[in-house]
This record gives structure tokens, C-alpha cells and sequence, in this order.
């Protein structure tokens, strides 16, 4: 309770919850790296739990650090990529949204550039991230595949994917009642807000 009081009460546990969800591509891309380009896992941590908490700080929500994903990407798919590399595409791609920012040129670009160059870059970089996956995921080399059984067997992984499906797809039942429980808080909202000053108090 004593910390609760600072927070705002805007600040609700799906907030605290949706600040968590950048960790489902984070930290595969951090392993991945990791193992690809020898990336130091635990400096790669450290720091970005202290960004997030320096930006959780700055703008009062507790928002996630997104990674670099299209750098992240082509550094997993691309054959031969050192880390001084991938670094140096870190440091000019930071620095470049920074000035960007700082300068206020970054409306500009949204309005010169167009929706599908971005989506198309998107695109791509999905593409490249679902083939490593799939290829890192079904074969231990280029040439060999990964056996059925074992505790890095296909069969293994395959029950992991149809209880992830089963016990994370929501029912219409369950849409039903989140969206019956929206409108009632909305209704008690409005009924809140039409109030007097003196009904209120």
C-alpha cells in the first residue's frame, strides 16, 4: 500500500501486465542473438531493465523498450554478421530516430513516406524472423533434422504449440462478457459524470 499511493490510479494491473507483453519477441531475439553472434546476455538484461525503468520514470507509464526488431532480424538472418556490426547498425539507427525527434522532423517523414513502404518493411522482416525460427525450430544443422522424441524433439514442441493455442484463444463467451462488462463500466461512468458537484459529495 505504501508504494501503491505514488502510482497513479490510472495505473491498473493490465497496464503492469501490458508493459511485460514486449518480452514475448524480446527475449527470443536477446537468445537468439546470444547464441548466434555471442551478444553478452546479462549486460543486454541489465540495461534494458534500466531503460525501462528510466522511461516508466519519464513518462509516469509503465511502458516497454522496443527492440530493434528489423536489426535484430537481419542480423539472425544474414550469414556472417559480427557483433561490431550489429552494434554500429544499434548506435545509427538510435542516434538517427534521436536527432529525428529532437528536431521534430520525424511528422515530416511520416508524411513523405508512405504506409506500404513501411508495411512492406515489416513484412519482410516477419518473413525473415518466421524462416530462422522455422529453421532453428525443425533442424539441429542445415543438414540434419530434430528427432521426434527427446526433450528437444518435434513432438515435444508440437504439444508445446497446441496447448499454447488452447489455453490463450479466447472463447466467444469470454468476448461476450468482456464487452458486456466495458459497457456497464461505461455506464457507470456516464451516470458518475452526469451528477451535480453536490450529488457527488
Amino acid at each position: 500500500m505504501a508504494m501503491t499511493k505514488y502510482l497513479p490510479k490510472s495505473v491498473t494491473l493490465q497496464e503492469f501486465s501490458g508493459s511485460l507483453g514486449d518480452l514475448g519477441t524480446f527475449l527470443p531475439l536477446v537468445v537468439a542473438l546470444s547464441a548466434t553472434i555471442q551478444l553478452d546476455l546479462g549486460t543486454t538484461l541489465f540495461f534494458t531493465g534500466v531503460y525501462n525503468v528510466i522511461s516508466g520514470l519519464i513518462f509516469k507509464i509503465p511502458m516497454c523498450v522496443q527492440p530493434m526488431h528489423a536489426i535484430a532480424a537481419v542480423a539472425l538472418a544474414a550469414p556472417g554478421l559480427t557483433l561490431p556490426e550489429v552494434m554500429s547498425a544499434g548506435f545509427f539507427v538510435s542516434g538517427t530516430m534521436m536527432l529525428l525527434g529532437v528536431t521534430g522532423a520525424m511528422t515530416l517523414f511520416n508524411a513523405i513516406i508512405p504506409g506500404s513502404i513501411v508495411r512492406g518493411i515489416q513484412l519482410a522482416v516477419g518473413l525473415l524472423l518466421a524462416k530462422k525460427g522455422a529453421c532453428q525450430a525443425l533442424m539441429l544443422t542445415h543438414s540434419t533434422w530434430r528427432p521426434w522424441l527427446g526433450v528437444e524433439g518435434l513432438l515435444l514442441g508440437l504439444f508445446g504449440i497446441i496447448f499454447l493455442v488452447a489455453t490463450t484463444t479466447p472463447s466467444a463467451s469470454a468476448d461476450k462478457q468482456q464487452q458486456q462488462n466495458v459497457q456497464q463500466q461505461q455506464q457507470q461512468q456516464q451516470v458518475v459524470d452526469s451528477r451535480s458537484p453536490l450529488q457527488q459529495q
